[in-house]
């Protein structure tokens, strides 16, 4: 993968990647991994994300309360809709020593509320 143009293009690292995703992932994590995936860079493992994909501005109003409007929503490279979750990739995969994906978080040692 390229980064940039003319003199300052950069490549990036082409060490295999994989996103780790479930109904917990939202917005700018999928954002991310739509990125990822839409870029040919990472797969997507787990399970259908959260799908939260609207840009929300909140508007003061003469009366002093305030109304939140959407303003935008957030879309893949190639125009993928990340409103409803991404699917996985890869789902109810189980990695070698019968460790789920879900159980990989833990046995990277991540905290029990990332798991």
């Amino acid at each position: 993968i390229r980064v940039g143009e003319g003199d300052t293009v950069a490549t990036t690292a082409t060490e295999p990647l994989a996103v780790l995703v479930d109904a917990g992932s939202a917005s700018a994590s999928e954002v991310l991994a739509v990125a990822l995936r839409g870029n040919c860079r990472a797969p997507l493992i787990g399970t259908r994300t959260y799908g939260k994909a609207a840009v929300q501005g909140v508007f003061g109003l003469p009366n002093k309360e305030a109304v939140a409007l959407t303003v935008a929503r957030y879309s893949g490279p190639h125009g993928e809709k990340i409103e409803g979750g991404l699917e996985p990739d890869l789902s109810n995969l189980t990695l070698p020593g019968g460790l789920s994906a879900a159980g990989l978080m833990a046995a990277l040692g991540a905290p029990a509320e990332f798991q």
